[in-house]
């Protein structure tokens, strides 16, 4: 499990940059007053106030924008599925690691977070596991 989490982009921070994307494109953008109309809205925007951001993303053209949205063939998909099923997810791990992280650091990363006892990680938690695991690591390398 810890050599997952070493040797990829870190899911707690993805998971809290995802968290945030859906709250913040769900959020009605607040309206700006127009001195020129004193309605609140303001009418010489090319993109509305008081809008859903995901709204817009789904509809552009409803708002006067472009869909720009490049739309991806079916069989597309299928040959990338049958592609990953015959080469192994293995190469593309590879592909999406750290860069400078080796085999070698990543069983020292396993074997500090086993002798941890695989705490459960979250964002509280994560910056004193990885200090009690650089401590680990450190001695493996003094070893």
């Amino acid at each position: 499990m810890a050599g997952e989490i070493l040797s990829r982009p870190p899911h707690l921070a993805l998971r809290k940059l995802a968290s945030y994307n859906g709250a913040y494109n769900s959020v009605r953008i607040r309206l700006k007053g127009s001195a020129q109309f004193g309605d609140g809205l303001q009418w010489d925007k090319n993109m509305l106030s008081a809008h859903i951001p995901a709204h817009i993303f789904e509809h552009p053209t409803h708002v006067g924008g472009l869909d720009c949205r490049v739309r991806v063939p079916r069989e597309a998909v299928e040959l990338r599925e049958y592609l990953t099923e015959e080469v192994g997810s293995t190469r593309r791990e590879k592909h999406l690691g750290w860069p400078g992280l080796t085999a070698e650091f990543d069983r020292m990363a396993q074997a500090a977070f086993e002798a941890l006892g695989q705490p459960t990680l979250s964002l509280d938690s994560a910056w004193g596991i990885f200090a009690q695991m650089s401590t680990i690591i450190e001695d493996l390398l003094d070893g």
